[in-house]
């Protein structure tokens, strides 16, 4: 009898130590940073052969310091376990369709022991530009002011034409979703972009990422030297046109309403192109060589860029390279005629005195 009650006193004491020596090994994630609507899964694991449905989740809201029990919650609510026949026991806690006051602390407790899990809600980023239009013609001299609306102010980045803009610098000035340019000219012109990026406190993932833009246009400005060209049979001539505008306006040249290509016929006309990005300027030279009489004629440079155009008109003349001596040969031959004329009445005049 006595050997019997020293046994049942020994696995009493051995049941008291392996129920004391349980509890929560693990809670994950630690610390996870979602998006409204998104769901989370926080996996509590305990050691030994414990009894999952002994665990009690709780939350403490952010701001606040009283705990709830999470099953009284919502019905967003779904609690299951895993892991009942081995040495690792999991309560599983999955939230849905979440919202930012499911921000807060999310409580494991187990046997007296605890382990805590910080969740943040964010909602999803927004940004776009206080605009109706999504172009807009740049007026010289006048002050920008660009607007990104967002529910993430300090996260805003401005770019133009895909470089990022900083924090701005010279006439550009950017203060958080505001961003200005002061006295604006031609060079302003381009697409303006503002971009909420939560990648760095989110983590990875396109649904971070918010952005809106802006173009803003210049009507085309073209430039010659000289819109009379006069030069002599066999030279070369080079006319330049250049054209300033946003978007980078496209030329194309014509003589007589014919439009012209590099020649395929000895190089006669060639079109070339210098383009500057940051000036917004292209140059577009025609060169000509040798010319011939046939190269006389109203050349057109025409600039377009898909919303404005413009055209200039330059009249060459070809000169014959003897031009300079005609005039020469002109006086000269009224000068022989004239001896020849001289020299024939007084010809004349002598044989009428000789027959007398």
């Amino acid at each position: 009898m006595k050997i019997v009650l020293e046994l049942i006193v020994l696995a009493l004491v051995l049941k008291a130590q392996h129920i004391n020596s349980a509890g929560v090994a693990s809670l994950q994630p630690e610390a996870p940073k979602l998006l409204v609507a998104d769901f989370v899964t926080f996996t509590c694991t305990m050691t030994n052969d414990s009894d999952p449905n002994d665990v009690m989740w709780s939350m403490t809201p952010d701001g606040s310091a009283s705990k709830r029990n999470i099953t009284t919650l919502t019905d967003r609510v779904d609690i299951t376990s895993s892991g009942e026949n081995s040495t690792s026991i999991q309560s599983v806690l999955t939230i849905s369709q979440l919202a930012q006051h499911d921000s807060g602390n999310y409580t494991c407790d187990f046997n007296q022991t605890q382990m805590t899990s910080v969740l943040m809600v964010f909602k999803e980023p927004v940004a776009q530009i206080s605009s109706s239009q999504s172009e807009a013609l740049i007026t010289i001299g006048q002050t920008i002011v660009l607007t990104c609306d967002t529910n993430y102010r300090e996260s805003v980045k401005w770019s133009r034409d895909g470089r990022d803009l900083g924090s701005g610098s010279g006439r550009i000035v950017i203060n958080s979703n505001v961003l200005t340019i002061v006295a604006s000219n031609i060079s302003d012109a381009g697409t303006y972009q503002c971009t909420v990026d939560m990648t760095s406190q989110l983590g990875l993932g396109d649904r971070k990422i918010s952005s809106d833009s802006i173009t803003f246009i210049n009507n085309i400005n073209l430039t010659i030297t000289d819109d009379r060209l006069r030069r002599e049979e066999g030279e070369s001539i080079r006319i330049d046109c250049i054209a300033n505008g946003y978007p980078l306006p496209t030329i194309t040249w014509t003589k007589d309403n014919e439009r012209l290509e590099n020649s395929s016929v000895n190089g006669h006309f060639v079109v070339t192109e210098i383009i500057d990005d940051r000036k917004n300027e292209v140059i577009s030279t025609l060169s000509l060589s040798p010319l011939t009489f046939e190269d006389h004629g109203s050349y057109r440079c025409n600039a377009t860029d898909g919303h404005s155009s413009a055209e200039v008109k330059y009249e060459l003349y070809i000169i014959d390279r003897m031009a300079a001596v005609w005039p020469f040969i002109g006086i000269m031959s009224e000068v022989i005629g004239l001896i020849i004329i001289i020299l024939a009445v007084e010809k004349y005049q002598t044989g009428q005195l000789a027959c007398k």
